[in-house]
This record gives structure tokens, C-alpha cells and sequence, in this order.
């Protein structure tokens, strides 16, 4: 939805749910892309990455994920 109505910008939204809570919580090298951290990466098509969970089905995968990396290994 933030997408549709232009809300934040890519930028803004991956800062939202990845920077900025590291941040807040002092969660130490997570967030950021960067020499020393850890390699946490989602590889993913912005156009088409979106959740299909509802409250009845919330385990339902979200669609437009090519990869995960966490600590650098593929998951």
C-alpha cells in the first residue's frame, strides 16, 4: 500500500524496517550494509514484493523474494 500511494520512497522504507530499528534497540552491526557487519541481505523486486499474510493465514509467504542472506549464508 505505501507503495501505491508513494508514502516513502525505497530508501525510506528499507531504512524504516532495517536501519532504523538497529538503531533504536542498539542492535550492533545489523542494519547496515558495511565492512565489519554482519551480512544480512534480502534480494528483492520492488515492484512486485508484497505480503499475502491475513490474520486468518499468517504464515503465507510474501511473493517478489529472490534470495535471504543472514550472516551472510543463504536461507
Amino acid at each position: 500500500m505505501s507503495r501505491e500511494r508513494n508514502w516513502l520512497t525505497l530508501a525510506e522504507a528499507v531504512h524504516k524496517i532495517t536501519g532504523k530499528p538497529a538503531l533504536r534497540f542498539a542492535i550492533s552491526k545489523r542494519g547496515h550494509i558495511e565492512r565489519g557487519y554482519f551480512a544480512d541481505v534480502v534480494v528483492f523486486d520492488p515492484q512486485e514484493v508484497n505480503s499475502r499474510a491475513t490474520y486468518e493465514n499468517p504464515a503465507v509467504p510474501p511473493v517478489g523474494i529472490r534470495h535471504v542472506f543472514r550472516n551472510g549464508a543463504v536461507v
